[in-house]
């Protein structure tokens, strides 16, 4: 009886230790979890602050540009309303700098708080007169198509610009070849003002324009936090990095598309070799020709698909608001996507616009 009792008594200490070492266990378990789980909050709260920093960042670049563009909007506004012999305001500057954002800028606002009638016309690379001669004539819905003697056509457009009270027209991009006389001679109209954008300062002096307002490059403090802040919080720049990002940038010439064109190619990369690469890749002058930063971006798609996409938007004309859908039914029978049905193949156009577009490389509009 008395060995029966002992085996029990053993068997119960057995049990209780047993019991003792699974408690144990469970503690040390829920204690790992509490500790994953703080480190977890911690994570979630650098998280969140690191997102509320990076839309802060972002809306402080977004601000700035905002408010330059408002204060150069405003100084165009004085001179068409303050004087009104002011006939003509140039904004000038080299390209990629600006100016026909600035441009568009000005537009939406006139026709949106002023009495101006304002219109714009692209004035594209080896411009066809009689297209802009065209252009300027559907202004009073006039149609010039059966007029081929090019006096008659410029008699009919300064007829035309005299009946006009209170015009704005905006010619972005023009050259110094650019005569306005074939465009019936515009500024010597009463109410008619023009506010053309061009690289050539000999465009101006040909134009005879009152008013000149330079679009400049960025200098190197806000060139480098424009780039720096565009990148965004999952771009960690170490100290190695930050170097090389630097001389990236520099090279973009305080340019900002160039420097928007290239932070579209760098977010997300953190790693260093990476980064040397690309540097390596980059231009060493960008000789003030953004281009130049356009055709890295292309180059560093390193998808034949999505460079045969962003070529295809080339046989455009120059400021074409292209419709999303048509232009992807064009890559479907090109046959630059692919897919094992209609459906999976219009899906990926739409992946290689969204992510051209990521890239900067095209630019949607509002409704894309």
């Amino acid at each position: 009886m008395e060995a029966v009792a002992g085996k029990s008594e053993n068997q119960e200490r057995s049990g209780r230790k047993k019991w003792k070492q699974q408690v144990e266990s469970w503690l040390n378990e829920v204690e790992h979890l509490e500790k994953d789980l703080g480190e977890l909050k911690q994570e979630a709260t650098r998280g969140n602050k690191n997102r509320d920093k990076a839309v802060d960042m972002k809306t402080d670049v977004e601000n700035q540009e905002r408010s330059g563009r408002k204060k150069r909007r405003r100084q165009v506004e004085s001179w068409l309303n303050k004087d009104e012999n002011v006939s003509s305001i140039s904004i000038y500057g080299m390209g990629g700098v600006g100016k026909t954002t600035l441009a568009k800028h000005i537009y939406n606002h006139l026709r949106e708080e002023s009495s101006y009638q304002v219109h714009w016309a692209t004035v594209s690379l080896g411009l066809i007169i009689n297209g802009l001669q065209d252009d300027l004539a559907k202004i009073e819905k006039m149609d010039l198509s059966d007029v081929e003697d090019e006096n008659r056509r410029v008699d009919q457009l300064n007829w035309t610009f005299k009946k006009m009270k209170n015009i704005v027209i905006i010619l972005d991009d023009i050259c110094e070849c650019l005569s306005l006389e074939k465009l019936g001679y515009p500024l010597g109209v009463e109410y008619c003002r023009l506010i053309p954008t061009s690289r050539s300062s000999e465009a101006y002096q040909n134009m005879g324009c009152k008013e000149l307002l330079e679009v400049k490059k960025l200098n190197t403090n806000d060139s480098w936090e424009l780039f720096r802040k565009s990148l965004g919080s999952e771009t960690r720049l170490s100290p190695n990095i930050e170097g090389v990002a630097k001389t990236m940038e520099g090279r973009c010439k305080g340019l900002p598309l160039g420097l928007i064109t290239l932070e579209g190619s760098m977010r997300g990369v953190t790693d260093l070799r990476e980064w040397k690469n690309s540097l390596k890749e980059f231009l060493d002058d960008l000789e003030n020709d953004v281009f130049k930063v356009l055709k890295y971006s292309y180059d560093r798609l390193r998808n034949t698909t999505m460079q045969e996409c962003f070529l295809y938007c080339d046989l455009y004309p120059e400021d074409y608001v292209i419709d999303r859908y048509e232009l992807i039914d064009r890559f479907m029978m090109e046959s630059p996507v692919k897919g094992n049905s209609r459906e999976e193949e219009f899906h990926h156009g739409h992946t290689i616009l969204n992510k051209l577009v990521t890239l900067c490389l095209l630019e949607a509009p509002d409704n894309m």
